[in-house]
C-alpha cells in the first residue's frame, strides 16, 4: 500500500515549495481580476494536480495527475473564452495529449520490462517516450510553440496560474527520470539563447514573457543535463526562483494590460508609471530574472555558472543569454512604465492602481525575490544542496552586476540610436512640417509585418503541410477506420521527418 500513497523527498520538496509559494498569490490575483468562483475552483484544482504529479510515488499516479493538469488547464482556458477562440485551447490540448500519450507508452514499456510501476531507473527502451513527453511539457524547441500561442491570448489571471507550473512539470520529469544526459545540457543552453532572441522581437508584453519563460526553462534543463549534484541543485533552485519572479512578471504585465486594455508594448505609452506598486514589483521581477545581486535569480545563476565552469562553451551560451535577458527586460520596463508617449504620439492618460488583493499578491512575490536571495542557505537546505559554494563572493557579485549592467547599457545605446534615427529620418509633410501619419523610419519593419524565416512561421507552415498530407491519405481510404489510421500514420511519419530535419 505504501507504493500507492503520495510521498515526498528532497526533489519533490523543492517543487512543492515552489508551487505552494505562488499558489496563494495567484489565487488572490485571479480573484481580484475575475471574481469568478468557478474559475477559482478550477485554478485550485489545477494547482492541486501539479502537486499530485510531484508527490506521486508510482508511475500510474504520476500519469493520472499529469493528465489531470491538462484537463483543468483546458477548462480554465475555455472558461476565459480566449481571443483566439477554440483554436487556442485546441492547440494546448493537442500538444499536451501528445505528451501524455508518449508518457503512457513509456510507462507501458517500463512495466513490461520491470513488472512494476515503481518510480526508478527508466528502461532504455522506454527512455525515448519519457523524453518526448518531457520535451513537449518543458517547451523544448521545436515543441515550444504551445507557450507563445497560449499565454498571450488568455485572460491575464489564467496566464499567471498556468505559467507558474505547466512547463516546470517537464523539468521535474527530467530531474526525476533523466538526469545527467550530456546533450540535454546543450539543448537547454540553446533554449536559453533562442528564447532571448525571440523575446527581443516580440511586440506585446505577454509574448515577450512567453519566450523568456522558454529561455529560463533552458537554464533549468542545462543544469539537470550537466548531471552533477551542483548542476541538478542549481537547476531545481533556478526553477523555484523562476516560478517566483516569472509569476510576478506575468502579474505585472497582466495588470498593465488589464488597466489599459492594450496588448502592444508600443501602444501602452508607459502608463504603468501611474501604478507605483506595480512599477516597483515590475522592476524587482526584471532585476531578479536578469540575475542582479542580491536577488534570487543571481543565486541560482551563480550555482549554474559554478556547475558549468569546466564546460566553457556551455557557460558562454548561458552568459550571452543572461546579457540578452537584461537587455530585453530593459525594453519591458521602458515600454510599460517609462515611455512617455503612445505609438500615435498622444500623451498617455492616467490609469488606476490594481485592487488591494492583486497588489498584495505582487508585493508578496516581490518580497520573496529579495528574501530568497538574502537567505539562500535556508533554500539550499530545501534543495538538498550539500556542496559549499560562496555565492556572495565579491568577484562573483561584480561579474554578475557587470553582466546585467552591460545588458541595460546596450539597451540604452539602442534607445539613443532609435531617437537619433527618428530625429534625422522621420519624413515630414511639406506643408505643415509635422510627421506624416503612418510613416515608418527608414530601415524599420512595420509593426504588422513578419520577418522572413521566422521559426514559428516555418513551423506553422510545415505543420499545415503535414496535416494536408494526412488528409490526402485519408481521402483514399475505403472506410472511416482506415481513414483515421492512414491520417495518424501520415502525421507520425511527417513529424518524425520534421524532427530529423
Amino acid at each position: 500500500m505504501e507504493a500507492w500513497l503520495l510521498g515526498i523527498d528532497p526533489l519533490s520538496a523543492v517543487f512543492v515549495a515552489a508551487f505552494l509559494t505562488v499558489g496563494l498569490p495567484s489565487v488572490l490575483y485571479m480573484g481580484s481580476l475575475q471574481q469568478d468562483l468557478r474559475q477559482l475552483a478550477i485554478a485550485c484544482a489545477f494547482i492541486g494536480s501539479t502537486l499530485g504529479v510531484v508527490l506521486a510515488r508510482n508511475l500510474l499516479l504520476f500519469l493520472v495527475f499529469w493528465e489531470l493538469t491538462v484537463l483543468w488547464a483546458c477548462a480554465m482556458i475555455l472558461r476565459d473564452r480566449p481571443a483566439g477562440g477554440l483554436t487556442v485551447v485546441y492547440r494546448y490540448f493537442l500538444m499536451h495529449i501528445a505528451a501524455g500519450t508518449s508518457l503512457f507508452f513509456g510507462i507501458s514499456i517500463q512495466f513490461a520490462n520491470d513488472g512494476s510501476f515503481a518510480m526508478g531507473q527508466v528502461a532504455p527502451a522506454a527512455q525515448p517516450f519519457f523524453l518526448a513527453a518531457f520535451l513537449i511539457k518543458a517547451a523544448v524547441i521545436p515543441m515550444h510553440v504551445w507557450v507563445p500561442l497560449t499565454y498571450p491570448f488568455i485572460h491575464p489571471a489564467s496566464a499567471v496560474v498556468l505559467s507558474a507550473s505547466a512547463t516546470k512539470l517537464g523539468v521535474y520529469g527530467f530531474a526525476r527520470f533523466l538526469p545527467g544526459v550530456p546533450w540535454l545540457a546543450y539543448v537547454g543552453a540553446g533554449m536559453a539563447l533562442f528564447g532571448v532572441v525571440m523575446a527581443l522581437r516580440q511586440k506585446t508584453a505577454r509574448q515577450l514573457l512567453s519566450y523568456h519563460l522558454i529561455s529560463q526553462v533552458g537554464y533549468m534543463v542545462a543544469g539537470i543535463g550537466v548531471g552533477t549534484e551542483l548542476g541538478i541543485t542549481g537547476g531545481t533552485l533556478h526553477m523555484w526562483n523562476h516560478v517566483i519572479y516569472k509569476t510576478l512578471l506575468f502579474m505585472v504585465a497582466g495588470a498593465v494590460v488589464f488597466r489599459t486594455g492594450v496588448e502592444a508594448l508600443s501602444g501602452i505609452g508607459g502608463r504603468g508609471r501611474w501604478m507605483p506598486l506595480t512599477f516597483v514589483a515590475g522592476v524587482m521581477g526584471a532585476a531578479a530574472i536578469s540575475g542582479l545581486p542580491p536577488l534570487n535569480g543571481y543565486v541560482s545563476k551563480t550555482l549554474l555558472t559554478a556547475a558549468t565552469e569546466e564546460q566553457a562553451v556551455l557557460q558562454g551560451m548561458l552568459t550571452l543569454a543572461g546579457i540578452g535577458t537584461a537587455f530585453s527586460f530593459s525594453k519591458f520596463i521602458w515600454y510599460l512604465f517609462l515611455d512617455r508617449r503612445t505609438q500615435t504620439g498622444k500623451v498617455a492618460t492616467k490609469i488606476r492602481e490594481m485592487p488591494p488583493f492583486a497588489c498584495l499578491a505582487m508585493a508578496s512575490l516581490a518580497a520573496m525575490c529579495l528574501l530568497q536571495g538574502l537567505f539562500y542557505p535556508f533554500f539550499y537546505g530545501l534543495a538538498g544542496h550539500t556542496i559549499s559554494v560562496e555565492v556572495f563572493d565579491l568577484p562573483k557579485v561584480w561579474v554578475d552586476a557587470l553582466r546585467v549592467g552591460l545588458g541595460v547599457g546596450l539597451y540604452l545605446v539602442f534607445r539613443v540610436a532609435m531617437w537619433s534615427a527618428q530625429l534625422v529620418k522621420t519624413p515630414t509633410s511639406p506643408a505643415a512640417g509635422t510627421p506624416v501619419a503612418g510613416a515608418t523610419i527608414s530601415g524599420q519593419v512595420p509593426a504588422d509585418a513578419s520577418l522572413p524565416w521566422d521559426v514559428d512561421v516555418v513551423y506553422a507552415w510545415l505543420s499545415a503541410r503535414v496535416l494536408a498530407l494526412s488528409q490526402a491519405f485519408a481521402a483514399c481510404a475505403r472506410d472511416r477506420t482506415q481513414g483515421y489510421l492512414l491520417m495518424i500514420t501520415a502525421v507520425l511519419v511527417g513529424l518524425v521527418l520534421f524532427l530529423c530535419w
